[in-house]
C-alpha cells in the first residue's frame, strides 16, 4: 500500500496536494487514517503474535507496524525525493527490514 503512494507519479502528486490541504480535509483526513490503520492491522497481530512467542519485543504493535511501513516506504521523505531507480528501492527496503529487526529483536 505505501509503495503504491511512493511509487506511482499520479498517487505521489494526490497525496503531496492532500498533505498541502491538510486544514481543510480533516474528517476525510480521519477516515484515511482508519483505512491506514486497518491496512496495518495484519502486520500489528504478526508483531503481537512473535511478541507473545518471545522473539520480539514490542511495546506497541500499532505504532510499531506504522514505523515499519514508513520505514520500508520512505516515510515523508518518499514523498520530497525523487523516486529512487527499483534496484535502490529494493536495496533501501532490505535494509530497512534488517534495521527493523534488529531494533525489536529479543534479547
Amino acid at each position: 500500500m505505501v509503495q503504491r503512494f511512493r511509487l506511482d507519479p499520479g498517487m505521489r502528486g494526490l497525496w503531496q496536494a492532500i498533505s498541502e490541504a491538510r486544514e481543510d480535509l480533516g474528517p476525510l483526513l480521519d477516515v484515511a487514517g482508519e483505512q491506514e490503520r486497518e491496512a496495518l492491522r495484519p502486520i500489528a497481530r504478526y508483531l503481537e503474535d512473535c511478541a507473545a512467542a518471545g522473539r520480539i519485543i514490542v511495546d506497541d504493535a500499532d505504532v510499531t507496524a506504522a514505523i515499519f511501513a514508513d520505514l520500508i516506504g520512505g516515510g515523508l521523505t518518499g514523498f520530497i525525493t525523487p523516486l529512487p531507480q527499483p534496484e535502490e528501492q529494493q536495496r533501501r527496503s532490505e535494509l530497512a527490514i534488517r534495521f527493523f529487526l534488529r531494533a525489536i529483536q529479543a534479547a
